[in-house]
């Protein structure tokens, strides 16, 4: 190796160094504290420090709103990955057609087709349509537009006869997509290490929250580029199913004119396993479902499962806009579909 060591080269023994002579810590500087205790003060200290960043960010008025949707929706972007395809990434094929009273009912699969997804869906359109979509969420997939009988809910069947189209649809790992017809309680493990990390899977590959927010954002964009072209696209989530309207509302682009929404008081940073079907990282980050709803902003709004405190970030959001009035917080009521019809008729 060209030491430059005068030869020949004797080997001989070394003395090995003990712990004292080989740190950097002494007296002076003392080792820090380490080990999960430590991690847990550190996280708190994270989170403690940005959330005091982000109430510095409440939006006021529109120019403070605008840095918020920066930050936030920035933010959300990031963590959803998707916003709304373009028509041509879009692809109907209808599977079942059926006539009814009053409205027509078409079953149909539709697929996105740089992504490779495709989606069962049911629309019901009126025979005397006023030019008004609903994309109507629902824990159970499209299958909640009907009760257990086959018959439409009286919500989605007043909705049909005030002349307002209706489309559900089996997100992943909803109806269709399941082989046993149970709803998913939990998400597949690929590792089987012991002390297992959201990074080895979700570093990765999408959570099923994601996914679905990326089919929901594929049927916005079939509606709002649909031949007859509607004149408003509506939302409704509940019976579940809050959540997900909330997130797709904040990556639609304004898409979204009205939007009911029951949260039913979700929150993404009170899951407690990693395999929950709405865990997603970041999530809980951003203020949480409150600050989703901040960046989604329909033009009106029916919230329901919060109350003033709570959503205190989506009022301000509101205010900041001049459109304070167009909040309504609802009170939780047994017969949540028959509130939100109610609403939706009377927006019109």
């Amino acid at each position: 190796m060209n030491l430059g060591l005068d030869e020949p080269i004797q080997e001989r023994d070394y003395r090995l160094l003990v712990t004292d002579e080989l740190t950097v810590w002494n007296d002076d500087h003392p080792q820090p504290q380490d080990g999960p205790q430590l991690e847990r003060q550190l996280l708190r200290w994270w989170h403690e420090d940005s959330q005091q960043q982000l109430a510095q960010l409440t939006p006021h008025d529109p120019e403070s709103l605008g840095k918020y949707r920066s930050v936030v929706g920035g933010a959300l972007d990031v963590i959803l990955g998707r916003k709304l395809p373009s028509a041509g990434d879009l692809e109907y094929q209808e599977t079942h057609q059926q006539e009814h009273d009053n409205y027509l009912h078409l079953q149909g699969l539709l697929r996105n087709k740089p992504q490779q997804e495709e989606l069962p869906t049911a629309q019901l359109h009126p025979t005397e349509w006023n030019g008004r979509v609903v994309v109507w969420l629902d824990k159970s997939g499209e299958s909640g537009l009907w009760d257990r009988k086959g018959k439409l809910q009286p919500a989605i069947r007043r909705l049909l006869d005030s002349g307002v189209s209706v489309i559900g649809v089996d997100l992943w790992m909803q109806g269709e997509f399941l082989t046993d017809g149970q709803p998913l309680e939990t998400t597949r493990r690929v590792t089987s290490n012991d002390r297992e990390s959201a990074a080895y899977t979700f570093g990765y590959n999408d959570t099923v929250f994601t996914r679905r927010i990326h089919d929901v954002l594929t049927v916005l964009a079939f509606v709002q580029h649909h031949e007859w072209s509607p004149k408003q696209i509506d939302m409704v989530g509940i019976n579940g199913a809050g959540h997900w309207a909330a997130a797709a509302c904040a990556q639609a682009n304004g898409t979204v004119h009205s939007a009911a929404i029951d949260t039913q008081g979700f929150r993404f940073g009170a899951l407690r396993d990693i395999h929950h079907p709405d865990f997603l990282p970041g999530g809980a980050k951003y203020q949480d479902l409150p600050g989703i709803l901040a960046i989604a902003t329909p033009n009106h709004l029916w919230l329901a499962g919060e109350d003033a405190t709570s959503s205190a970030i989506v009022a301000a959001s509101y205010s900041a806009l001049g459109i304070g009035d167009q909040l309504t917080l609802a009170p939780t009521q047994k017969n949540m579909a028959s509130a939100v019809a109610d609403w939706l008729i009377g927006e019109q």
